[in-house]
């Protein structure tokens, strides 16, 4: 038997590891750590932001950035608010575009 809930979907899941755990770190970023519930937090925050946006369930957001811990936060906040997170189309490379963004120096 589990210690956890049976859950049927992800965000579902984070509520329930927030309850269980708390103050345990899901996840560590560079200086970073991220507790259950503080994660639960975060993502909730995420997802009334959308909603408060005008964000409709289904409709699909993109977010271009770098390697970052927020990630996880917009894409569970996402899951959340039953929006949808798409990669962003392809930027083609310019003079532009800052040499390490496509992974060159």
């Amino acid at each position: 038997m589990s210690a956890f809930p049976e859950t049927s979907n992800l965000a579902d899941m984070v509520r329930a590891r927030a309850k269980a755990l708390g103050d345990a770190i899901v996840y560590e970023f560079e200086e970073r750590q991220t507790s259950f519930a503080e994660f639960d937090s975060k993502t909730n925050r995420v997802a009334n932001a959308l909603n408060a946006l005008g964000v409709k369930p289904r409709e699909r957001i993109a977010c271009l950035g770098k390697n970052s811990d927020i990630y996880f936060e917009l894409l569970m906040g996402a899951m959340k608010a039953n929006v949808v997170m798409a990669p962003p189309p392809p930027i083609p490379p310019t003079q532009s575009t800052p040499p390490d963004f496509y992974g060159g120096h």
